[in-house]
């Protein structure tokens, strides 16, 4: 398996003038082809899911399974919980840093005294990213919207749902699986 930092996360470095869903997907589909590597399974959780559902979308012939987990066609909220996390996920990357929401969202994904190890591993792996990235991919994926193009993907797609998911509810995720023809649905309780 291949498992790419996303430019601007991790180790990748971000190049570019403009990082946006779009660019990340190509830059994916540029890997592939630098490494002469023809269709293949793309598994992408959360912003790597968005990712991995534009790939889908924009270079077909490289997709030869999708495999989306937590992970959405068009993010906004439903509830009026999820849009003050949003807003307020949005409004502490761009005021308060980085930093300051890693801990916040690390907080949230992981609440139990028993998770603090995966907290602190997401907490590092949030830090890791290019701050200036990191704010603008907040805003692309609050800006994505892939619901009208769900049809077109032709290949073999698995959406996994975590039934306590705090950051995409299940139902959002829902339209995935209602969007694409054929799409399997796996909701993992706890």
């Amino acid at each position: 398996p291949i498992v790419p930092d996303i430019p601007g996360f991790g180790r990748s470095d971000f190049r570019g003038k403009m990082w946006s869903i779009r660019n990340a997907a190509k830059d994916m589909a540029l890997l592939l082809e630098h490494l002469s590597i023809g269709r293949v399974v793309v598994v992408g959780i959360s912003m790597g899911g968005v990712i991995a559902l534009q790939l889908a979308l924009d270079y077909p012939k490289k997709t030869e399974k999708l495999i989306l987990i937590n992970t959405f066609a068009c993010l906004r909220p439903k509830h009026l919980n999820e849009m003050v996390y949003l807003i307020s996920r949005f409004a502490i990357a761009n005021l308060r840093g980085i930093h300051y929401q890693s801990h916040m969202v690390a907080q949230r994904l992981f609440p139990k005294a028993e998770q603090a190890e995966l907290r602190q591993e997401l907490i590092d792996r949030i830090l890791a990213s290019d701050p200036k990235v990191y704010k603008v991919a907040m805003r692309s994926l609050g800006m994505f919207n892939a619901r009208a193009r769900l049809s077109s993907i032709a290949v073999p797609t698995l959406v996994i749902s975590g039934a306590e998911d705090t950051t995409v509810a299940v139902k959002n995720q829902m339209e995935l699986v209602r969007g694409i023809a054929g799409a399997k649905h796996i909701i993992v309780e706890e």
